[in-house]
Formats: structure tokens, sequence, C-alpha cells
């Protein structure tokens, strides 16, 4: 079995992804930056990786 190259496996889940997925993430998300009130504060999201 050889490793995907990490672009090949994005795309791949990418495709896989159901738009209801998708939506639910932007619904959750939007609620999550509204409850912590972000609207106008970008410079404050960022992201971290999982170990």
């Amino acid at each position: 079995m050889s490793p995907l190259k990490h672009s090949t496996l994005e795309t791949t889940r990418a495709k896989a992804t159901p738009p209801e997925h998708i939506g639910a993430y932007f619904e959750n998300l939007e609620k999550a930056v509204a409850l912590h009130m972000l609207q106008d504060k970008a410079e404050l999201i960022y992201n971290t990786k999982q170990a």
C-alpha cells in the first residue's frame, strides 16, 4: 500500500464530503463566531494543528 500525496488525499476527501456536511460546518462556525463576538475580529481567529 503506497501513501497518498497530501494534495491527492485532500482532493479525495473534498469530493467525498456531502454538501450537507459542509453546510452544517459553516452554520456551526457562524454560531461560534457570534457566540464569542468575533464578527469583526478576524485577526483573533486561527487554526491549530492537532497532534
